[in-house]
């Protein structure tokens, strides 16, 4: 269970209605309840970023691009917004990918997210590695995948965030 300040992970029954996603799309949602995103299906049937904020009115807007840097190649899904509100972890298919879905994360300034970087082994492998959430009241994070499952089955893994990344020598 994430905290109320890490924000939420919801299935896409919380869209407003006629809005699309992808089939398993997760909606990611901030304390605040004021915006949400999640994946939804382009023209060319991609599956891309979006977000949409709430009106003064209490209606929602209708869904723009999260990013364009974001969508640029592949299928993006399962976002998670830090409660900084300014890092994203992202997973894609595209061309950085080592297989399948891997993680990614990126940076926003004031305007546009900064190219999203592939956040490696052992968070990423071969298979499909699909979602990172990290609750920074608590400490801890998961991130979900299908590596040496059955399926239709996925393991979540239970891990302790780092401030710094560690990088091994490969000996």
């Amino acid at each position: 269970r994430l905290t109320a300040e890490s924000g939420s992970l919801n299935t896409a029954e919380v869209l407003p209605r006629g809005v699309k996603s992808v089939e398993g799309a997760v909606v990611y949602m901030p304390e605040s309840k004021n915006s949400m995103m999640w994946a939804m299906p382009d023209d060319e049937g991609r599956s891309v970023l979006v977000t949409s904020n709430v009106l003064s009115d209490g209606k929602w807007e209708y869904p723009r691009l999260l990013g364009k840097t974001l969508n640029e190649s592949g299928d993006a899904n399962y976002p998670f917004m830090l409660s900084d509100g300014v890092t994203l972890y992202f997973a894609n298919t595209g061309e950085n990918s080592i297989g399948g879905y891997d993680i990614f994360i990126s940076r926003r300034d004031e305007d546009e997210f900064f190219q999203p970087q592939n956040i490696g082994m052992p968070y990423n492998s071969p298979y499909n590695d699909y979602m990172l959430a990290i609750d920074e009241m608590t400490g801890v994070g998961w991130w979900a995948t299908d590596r040496n499952q059955l399926d239709g089955k996925v393991t979540i893994y239970k891990f302790i965030p780092k401030e710094m990344r560690e990088n091994y020598d490969i000996d």
